[in-house]
């Protein structure tokens, strides 16, 4: 099953993925990030979100935060999802759902899990990294710029943002810059 998610509370489930259907949930707030592990799609916004493909959303266990939440992974078993001011949450089971100390107070953007660690971005050059999801360090990007964006595939983790930054690391900890194709602000990465 696919499932898109975005503003104005959509989303948008497909089998194959050619054919669409909205489907409604009970949420409010904003999603701006999904994945999924165990039949339970993990969504972010405003607020963690649960989206079952057979049932109606369950109330999470959440700490309280007051800030954004902007993307979620999953990885080793465990949900991450990753916001403003630095806020982490890591769950292993998408009910109960922990407060983790990032090492920043950045806004952080994107994650992604690749070579047995998480990998996470933001403002100011930030980068994370955590093999645990519980113990994170704050890693040397070699930019200032924003990141907006990480992906992981072919032994390789890539992260872009503004000003056209594109850096890669194959082990989350050393970073490379690349060299793009033009200075353009860059929001999004993947592999396939």
């Amino acid at each position: 099953m696919f499932v898109a998610v975005g503003h104005d509370l959509a989303i948008l489930k497909s089998s194959v993925g050619t054919n669409w259907a909205r489907t409604s949930a009970a949420i409010t707030n904003p999603l701006v990030g999904i994945n999924y592990s165990s039949e339970t799609y993990v969504a972010g916004g405003d607020a963690v979100t649960f989206i079952y493909p057979d049932r109606s959303n369950a109330p999470p266990m959440l700490p309280e935060i007051n800030s954004q939440l902007r993307a979620v992974s999953f990885g080793d078993g465990m949900f991450v999802v990753v916001g403003d001011c630095g806020w982490l949450l890591t769950s292993q089971n998408g009910d109960r759902w922990t407060a983790q100390w990032s090492g920043t107070s950045q806004h952080l953007y994107a994650i992604a899990w690749g070579a047995n660690t998480f990998v996470a971005v933001g403002d100011k050059g930030t980068i994370i990294t955590s093999r645990d999801g519980a113990k994170w360090k704050v890693q040397n990007s070699g930019t200032r710029a924003q990141l907006n964006s990480i992906a992981y595939g072919n032994g390789k983790f890539m992260a872009v943002g503004e000003e056209g930054v594109v850096l890669n690391s194959e082990d989350g900890a050393h970073w490379s810059a690349g060299h793009p194709a033009g200075g353009e602000a860059l929001a999004c990465v993947a592999f396939g």
